[in-house]
């Protein structure tokens, strides 16, 4: 409600949006060092009013603090356990060489109800094969479902899932005690296991027995809820009209190595393909989302589904976004003589054609909205269809109970770091 508070935050929005290009954007080598002192300038830009208008508090700022695990500990309920799972290197740091990469987890149960344990799962390399061959046969079942019935098809996927369980599961539910609910933090590949679809060794699913729940870290328990109420109308995005002319821009600036990935190749997103289905699936919605919220959805259709669109949006109390979803992937860059050498290893992190890394997550992921074929005609700030993370995370969403993507394969890749496919739910529970 205030003008210049408004205005402020406008530029915020501004920053991360060029953030968001010039991050993505591969540059002449003679450019190089004036492009890294453009992003230095406005990364440092976008903290200062980012700080500045949380002291006047606007809760803008990403959450950097450190939180203790004595008040993780705390916030869980009785009966829980958080399952903390990390994929790192087994280094030798005298003789500075690295050996394979391994999964470990912590257990951790509530205050007053026993003592961390830590338990290797092994080398990863076994692990995220067992990944693989699951979530192969998990997709190749709606094919096999339809020859083969019901329990026959059930039968083929329960022999890789069962081998996954083995491997990630059963070491951790050997240590579990009585907990009934298990909140789940994993890393790298263990983010794409479906984990309530596991089988327990008695033939049950996990899902049977155990409550299981999500978090992308155990800061999200500390978190506190907001006491915001609901803004906007519930709002749905759903089958952009990914061709849609764009308004016009100097399109001097453009690359078309700034392409980004859905799943396989850099070029996948030439141009990406109208998802009808999810037209369909927007109005099948709209009158259940109506009844559980007691009003009218907005809905954005086809040239309607575009980036201003979202950005608009304030604390809806349901927001479904039904869309194409990417992601950047890793490149390793290994050294046998020295552990300074930096990786794709590095959490959150991913490296550019030119050898540049971006260290912030934030720019490796998002969504596509109408007009995303066409953004070569645009530059600057201006809407190109494209939202990354970075742009998404200065969404309004105090208040939103529900956050649907609805998107197909968003989770594919040859996934190195949690933050490549995980969600952060914030303050709303989120489903995909």
């Amino acid at each position: 409600d205030d003008p210049a508070m408004a205005q402020r935050l406008e530029a915020l929005a501004s920053l991360r949006t060029q953030l968001a290009r010039l991050s993505l954007k591969v540059v002449p080598p003679k450019q190089q060092d004036e492009h890294r002192q453009t992003l230095a300038t406005l990364q440092q830009q976008e903290a200062r009013l980012s700080r500045e208008l949380g002291q006047q508090g606007l809760d803008v700022e990403r959450p950097e603090s450190w939180v203790e695990l004595a008040d993780v500990r705390k916030t869980l309920p009785a009966g829980s356990l958080l399952v903390d799972i990390a994929r790192f290197r087994v280094s030798d740091f005298e003789a500075l060489k690295k050996g394979s990469a391994r999964y470990a987890a912590w257990l951790i149960p509530p205050a007053g109800e026993g003592s961390v344990q830590i338990i290797d799962l092994g080398e990863a390399e076994p692990i995220e094969a067992a990944v693989k061959t699951a979530r192969t046969a998990l997709n190749e079942s709606g094919a096999q479902l339809d020859e083969l019935g019901e329990v026959e098809a059930e039968k083929l996927v329960l022999g890789p899932l069962r081998e996954l369980a083995a491997l990630v599961l059963d070491p951790l539910l050997a240590e579990t005690g009585d907990a009934q609910q298990l909140i789940l933090s994993p890393d790298a590949a263990l983010w794409l296991v479906p984990w309530g679809a596991l089988p327990l060794e008695d033939g049950r699913y996990a899902i049977e027995e155990y409550q299981i729940s999500y978090v992308v870290s155990g800061r999200d328990l500390v978190a506190q809820p907001s006491d915001k109420t609901a803004g906007t109308q519930p709002t749905i995005l759903a089958d952009p009209d990914f061709d849609l002319q764009l308004a016009a821009g100097d399109t001097s600036s453009s690359d078309s190595s700034t392409q980004l990935r859905s799943s396989g190749s850099l070029r996948d997103l030439a141009r990406v393909q109208r998802l009808p289905a999810t037209a369909a699936e927007a109005r099948a919605i709209t009158p259940l989302i109506q009844e559980y919220t007691q009003t009218t959805p907005v809905v954005h259709l086809e040239g309607e589904a575009v980036e201003r669109a979202f950005k608009k949006v304030r604390r809806p109390p349901v927001l479904v976004l039904s869309t194409h979803g990417f992601f950047l992937e890793d490149q390793e860059v290994e050294s046998d003589d020295s552990l300074t050498q930096m990786s794709g290893e590095t959490r959150g992190a991913t490296l550019t054609t030119t050898g540049e890394l971006l260290e912030n997550p934030l720019l490796r992921c998002g969504l596509l909205l109408a007009g995303c074929n066409n953004r070569e005609q645009v530059s600057g700030t201006a809407a190109d269809g494209i939202l990354t993370g970075m742009e998404i995370v200065g969404t309004d969403l105090r208040g939103t109970k529900l956050v649907v993507l609805s998107a197909c394969e968003t989770g594919l890749g040859d996934v190195r770091n949690g933050e490549g496919v995980a969600l952060s739910p914030g303050n709303a529970n989120t489903a995909a």
